[in-house]
């Protein structure tokens, strides 16, 4: 497994935000998407989270969140690395905070299993403080910013238009 951050800022306290807490949980959820298991990165969001992957598929609930993720992790994503590139936190108040990231993925796969170019997007997850002091993701939303055309350009890409 291989963690890597080009330029992860830490967060600077601007309340009483615990950002510790909002860093080692953006931390973690890099790990566990990097460890291609959909149950460990679903256990860090809440049981009714909400989340919209980058081809517009909306689930509630971390069942649903799991299911999302466990095909791409099994094939697609099998040998994908996720680097968060940047982070930015905006506390909305005591117990909530939406958290910015600009991230980039290699080691991507199409469907048939042939290499893709590396990609990059963002993703804006919302931090919800739990009744027992635990941050989890309760809502999230990426985009992929790589330019699909690119990918269904040449032949030898000619499956990738959907790589979910």
């Amino acid at each position: 497994m291989t963690i890597q951050s080009k330029s992860f800022i830490p967060i600077k306290p601007k309340s009483t935000q615990p950002m510790h807490k909002i860093n080692q949980l953006i931390d973690e959820l890099n790990r566990r998407w990097n460890a291609h298991d959909a149950a460990a990165l679903t256990e860090l969001f809440t049981t009714d989270a909400r989340f919209t992957d980058d081809m517009g598929q909306t689930v509630k609930g971390r069942a649903e969140i799991e299911r999302l993720f466990d095909y791409p992790f099994r094939k697609t994503l099998q040998q994908a690395v996720l680097t968060v590139d940047e982070s930015d936190v905006q506390p909305l108040c005591e117990n909530a905070v939406i958290v910015h990231l600009r991230w980039t993925t290699t080691g991507n796969l199409s469907k048939s299993g042939m290499p893709l170019p590396p990609r990059d997007g963002v993703m804006q997850l919302v931090f919800q403080k739990q009744k027992d002091d635990k941050w989890q993701v309760a809502s999230g939303i990426t985009n992929n910013l790589t330019n699909s055309s690119s990918y269904a350009s040449s032949s030898r890409y000619s499956d990738t238009l959907e790589i979910w």
